[in-house]
């Protein structure tokens, strides 16, 4: 029970007038702000003391009218200092600047607590002479300045304030410049805790000492806040002792939850409680403490939804620690092995709260909740107060462990306000997505120059873009005559790291045929930026690399400066035709041209085998090209690209090699990037396209994510992903000899002119199939050793079209919008085919620890890049859906908010989440007041992700004010044009409002699908009737709907069946390159397929059951564009 004659007594010593001051942090925190400068509020390390910006005061030296308001300060116990200002002779005076308080104040007092760092900064704005001098209460200068007369100087004075100083002025002016100082002493600390371990259910054997090891943290407390007291007060089982009333829980910092069970609160406390998170309160849960309270909604809420579900015994397992900046984490390794009670949890509650660690599922065994991501100690802010929670803590050996204890000390201290961390990185609704501009077509690349205006390329028109950040603005910089057949255009783009002194920016792009001729070429570019204009005729060759333009295919394109500004990267794809190798490895070596009968008359043989460009040590193309431009447009080959090393010196005398290369065996390396920090190249690498294995060919098709430390043959076209080899092909027989060797890999290619005998490969990093089933389950046995057990990477889906985004570094803080720093040396990944955004966070060995989701609650159309710009925030670019034009299409920024009231404060509700076209329904957006302040300026919008959702705003969506409690909602009507395209549309609501003075907004996303409103042919729900052949025709960039009537003519159209009904579908080769038609579940695998089919006019049909596990029809040869999903829906009565 709380010791209540500690409490009373405590509070008769705060009620006594003779008393020394004392207060709480909290109680410190909500009487800050009625002392000018020096308001008191919390710092980063827990003391109280004026915050940095409050100890950084700012005045003007001014000539102004005179003024006899009460504005102007003056000592009241002043002695005479000279004759009194003249009524109409304009005076000499400071004006207040910062802190707020004293702006626009005349010799403003200036309120400091003894013992603490002041800076004053002060400008003189009249041209006469003045200084600063600041005398003690005997009239003695403390110190003075030089004086300074020249108009727009600006001087700076560090002090530290005591208790004798007594006014500042001007000496040039002492009469005029003159005010007041006071400095009050600073007061004393408190720092109340209450430890709360009362149960209704089970009672775990390790609360009374737990409690006794959490006491034992007074003086650690009392180190890391400055407090002058710790208390710790304890209710160990009576939970009745638990106040209910607000106010008596005022007087504690923060609130412990220890292996609480059960309903433990009745209604009253449950309130009080509520009372105290909303009046700014902390909240610390320990293990149990989510065993606890299920059917109080806010209880639950603030833990996310994550419950205890169940648990296997006491064993050892790994942790990955992945925010190392919070105070609760920043002490433990990256994978910190442990001893405890692993629960699984109801919920997943990632989205909701910040997520510090997660457990490792592998490193254990009896788990049930998920491999992929299971969360383990977590924190968030919420409504009004702050919340941490750690799973850990079943065991008594547990509060033995410094680090366990230093964990929890760390989550004390966050909750109860005394230390600062993130506690929004993986709280979706704390980030805005807003669209820059949608008028692109074919973005491909992005860049950003050091005053923050954001360049994007097109590929076939040749723009180049430029974003303005202030206005939002977009303008043409400069539009190249391009080449854009194929995958060809201009591609990347990259500022020179010296910009501010050169203006130079990098283009990468192909020329028009009547400037290569007969030797086709891709041309790496210097470029002068003038303003907001690139000069074409300032354009000075760097680069060629010979490409050919007879067939398609990869060309790869993108440009990054390394981490010391002098070593530019250039990722060049594979140049060669994947269409007719049946999705395995494209190594065509028959000599001549295809027959005049083909649909590749006349075409060299040559271009559909890799070994000729990605395995030729003596080709730039399938490589990372790595060079150091000179100021003259020629370059440097650096030391430790690939071939630069002395075992190559005679290759490199005979022309066997081109020194620079720096990785090789790349199919189609579309992204790159370099870590600032450690000078690392991090890329993405598409993959071929087979949906299976093949003991005759190979894998099914493998993506690969990589982190360069060194030079590097990466693999292709011979080895992919963990090494695994394909198998050696003749295209002229179709016999299949012997699996490649990673080890001591060969290209005895005709079409090879470089080294016969290549270097080992270097295993992929993180790599992903098509199905992650067909891999792991389907393994011929010459593979058996290359492929793993399981998914190491669960939380990666199957997937065709990964993209590099950057890794982020979070320097010492961002502006506005800036990303926290828990995700500092964090790489942002994304996936063009399949829509989504990751992160992958490493350990100190630089192995990959987690690859988390980012921001799953948007809609993506074919993310394609991602940047930071110099404030830190993302910059995002979608390439829209489907290949060569792809629809919606857009450029958007991405900030990371304050989150001031907390995600559950807006809600969002639509009376029909699907459509027909031309139809309509109601959206209702409601913003409830969750805090205890009075929020203003309130402001809804609701927008979608494309013209043909319209949105009818009402008559008012701004509002002054919202009163704590209230909740105020708007509605829209939300209509889908008669010419909308049947799929998945986002709603994005978004409210903005000023809290305290900080101006905020909170933003969610809405899925709104649109259907067709007849299913076509009769059957239950509008399903299709079984009786009905559906007819599709089958083209890389997508199914064609052909039959029955209500798909006809409609891309990847959505096929709602019958559950138990027999369905046949028949399809058509529609341009002759290799399909097949797969059903496939929520997992990606395969339920039922045909065979590959090449042949142009080839008819397929696939008959079948529907089931409820289908999800989606694909081509698993082209899974990225020809992919539409599946509904089944239960029989008619």
């Amino acid at each position: 029970m709380a010791n209540s004659e500690q409490s009373a007594d405590r509070k008769n010593r705060e009620n006594s007038e003779s008393a020394p001051l004392t207060t709480s942090r909290r109680r410190l925190m909500q009487v800050a702000g009625g002392v000018g400068a020096g308001s008191l509020i919390s710092n980063s390390t827990g003391v109280a003391q004026k915050a940095t910006d409050d100890n950084v005061i700012r005045l003007k030296a001014a000539k102004v009218k005179p003024n006899n308001t009460s504005q102007q300060s003056h000592p009241k116990n002043e002695k005479s200092r000279g004759p009194p200002n003249h009524a109409n002779k304009p005076e000499h005076t400071w004006i207040g600047v910062e802190p707020e308080k004293i702006a626009g104040q005349r010799n403003p007092t200036l309120s400091l607590v003894a013992g603490e760092q002041y800076t004053v900064e002060w400008t003189n704005t009249d041209g006469r002479p003045h200084n600063l001098t600041i005398e003690d209460t005997s009239g003695k200068k403390v110190f003075s300045t030089k004086v300074q007369p020249k108009k727009g100087t600006t001087q700076t004075v560090e002090f530290t304030a005591t208790e004798e100083m007594a006014e500042y002025y001007c000496q040039p002016h002492k009469h005029d410049m003159r005010g007041t100082i006071q400095v009050g002493k600073k007061p004393s600390l408190e720092v109340n805790i209450l430890v709360f371990s009362a149960t209704a259910g089970y009672r775990h054997k390790n609360i009374e000492y737990g409690v006794q090891q959490l006491r034992a943290l007074k003086d650690r407390i009392a180190t890391e806040t400055g407090a002058d007291s710790v208390t710790i007060e304890t209710i160990p089982q009576d939970a009745s002792a638990f106040p209910s009333n607000a106010s008596d829980l005022e007087q504690y910092d923060t609130i412990v939850w220890f292996n609480t069970t059960g309903d433990v609160l009745n209604a009253d406390q449950q309130a009080a409680f509520e009372q105290y998170i909303q009046n700014g309160g902390g909240y610390t849960g320990i293990h149990a403490a989510a065993d606890t309270e299920y059917d109080w909604s806010f209880y639950g809420d603030m833990l996310g939804g994550a419950y205890f579900a169940d648990h296997p015994a006491v064993q050892e397992a790994e942790v990955h620690v992945t925010d190392k900046t919070h105070p609760s984490t920043e002490h433990l390794p990256d994978r910190w092995t442990a001893t405890d009670e692993w629960y699984d949890y109801a919920e997943n509650p990632r989205g909701d709260v910040h997520v510090l660690a997660s457990v490792d599922e592998d490193s254990y065994t009896g788990a049930t909740m998920s491999r992929s991501d299971h969360p383990i100690a977590w924190c968030r802010k919420y409504r009004g107060g702050r919340a941490w929670y750690t799973g850990r803590g079943h065991t008594e050996d547990a509060f033995d462990e410094d680090a366990f204890l230093e964990h929890v000390l760390g989550g004390i201290l966050w909750s109860g306000g005394f230390v600062e961390g993130d506690a929004s990185g993986t709280v979706w609704s704390s980030y805005q997505k807003t669209q820059l501009t949608s008028d692109v077509s074919e973005p491909m690349k992005m860049d950003m120059t050091p005053d923050g205006r954001l360049f994007y390329t097109e590929r076939a028109t040749g723009k180049v873009g430029v974003i303005h950040p202030d206005s939002d603005d977009v303008t043409t910089a400069l539009t190249l005559d391009v080449y854009s057949e194929q995958e060809d255009g201009l591609q990347g783009i990259a500022f020179d790291p010296n910009f501010e002194e050169n203006s130079w920016v990098y283009l990468y792009y192909a020329p028009p045929m009547d400037v290569v001729g007969d030797q086709p070429y891709n041309v790496l570019s210097r470029f002068k930026v003038d303003g907001d204009t690139i000069n074409p005729d300032t354009e000075t060759e760097i680069l060629r690399v010979p490409t050919q333009r007879e067939t398609c295919c990869h060309v790869g394109g993108a440009i990054e400066f390394g981490s010391e500004g002098k070593e530019l990267y250039l990722s060049t794809g594979d140049d060669t035709n994947p269409f007719a190798s049946s999705g395995y490895t494209p190594i065509d070596e028959r000599s001549g041209t295809w027959p005049e009968d083909s649909d590749n008359a006349g075409i060299p043989y040559a271009y559909w085998d890799a070994q000729r460009t990605a395995g030729n040590t003596n080709d730039l193309r399938g490589s990372i090209l790595r060079i150091i431009p000179q100021d003259d447009g020629s370059y440097e080959i650096p030391d430790g690209n690939l071939f630069t090393g002395d075992e190559y010196a005679q290759a490199r005398k005979n022309g066997l090699v081109r020194e620079e290369i720096y990785v090789m065996g790349c199919r189609n390396p579309f992204t790159l990037t370099v870590d600032d920090e450690t000078g690392l190249l991090y890329y993405a690498d598409y993959g071929p396209d087979s949906g299976s294995w093949s003991a005759d060919r190979g894998p099914p098709g493998i993506v690969e994510f990589r982190v360069v430390n060194e030079a590097q043959y990466a693999g292709w076209p011979y080895v992919r992903g963990p090494n695994i080899p394909y198998v050696d092909y003749n295209f002229a027989t179709g016999e299949s000899g012997d699996p490649f060797d990673p080890e001591n890999p060969v290209n005895t290619s005709p079409n090879n002119d470089g080294l016969e005998e290549l270097p080992p490969v270097t295993e992929s990093t993180i790599y992903y199939p098509k199905g992650w089933d067909e891999l792991i389950n389907n393994v011929p046995a010459y593979a058996q050793e290359f492929v793993p057990d399981q998914n190491p990477w669960p939380s990666l889906p199957p997937g065709g079209a990964p993209t590099s985004g950057p890794v982020y570094q979070a320097g010492d803080g961002g502006a506005e919008g800036a990303l926290p720093q828990s995700f500092d040396g964090k790489w942002f990944t994304m996936e063009w085919g399949a829509d989504w955004l990751k992160y992958i966070t490493f350990d100190k060995d630089g192995n990959v620890l987690e690859v988390a989701p980012f921001l799953p609650n948007y809609n993506y159309n074919g993310p394609m890049d991602l940047t930071v710009g110099p404030d830190g925030v993302l910059y995002l670019m979608e390439y829209g859906e489907g290949f060569f034009g792809g629809t919606n299409p857009g450029i958007y920024r991405i900030d990371h908010l304050a989150g001031l009231l907390g995600a559950d404060a807006l809600s969002f509700t639509l009376d029909s989440s699907e459509l027909a076209p031309g139809e309509s329904t109601t959206a209702t957006t409601t913003l409830t007041n969750l805090s205890n302040n009075t929020i203003k300026d309130v402001q809804f919008t609701l927008t979608a992700d494309s013209d043909q959702i319209q949105i009818s705003a009402p008559d008012q969506t701004s509002f002054d004010s919202l009163a704590p409690g209230e909740a105020q909602s708007v509605e829209w009507q939300v209509t889908a044009t008669e010419e909308i395209t049947e799929g998945e549309y986002s709603l994005i609501p978004q409210v903005t409002y000023t809290q305290s003075g900080n101006k905020d907004q909170l933003q969610q996303s809405a899925s709104l699908a649109v259907t067709a409103s007849d299913g076509g042919g009769g059957g239950g729900s509008g399903a299709i009737d079984p009786a009905t052949t559906i007819q599709l025709d089958g083209f890389i960039d997508g199914w064609e709907g052909t039959a029955p009537d209500s798909l006809a003519g409609k891309t990847n159209p959505t096929l709602t069946l019958q559950e138990g009904g027999e369905y046949t579908v028949t399809w058509t080769n529609g341009d002759g390159a290799p399909h097949d038609f797969a059903l496939q579940d929520a997992d990606g695998n395969n339920l039922a397929k045909t065979d590959i089919v090449s042949e142009e006019g080839a008819t397929t049909s696939l008959t079948f059951v529907a089931s409820a596990e289908m999800v989606q029809y694909v081509c698993t040869v082209h899974p990225n564009a020809m992919v539409g999903d599946i509904e089944v829906t239960s029989s008619s009565p």
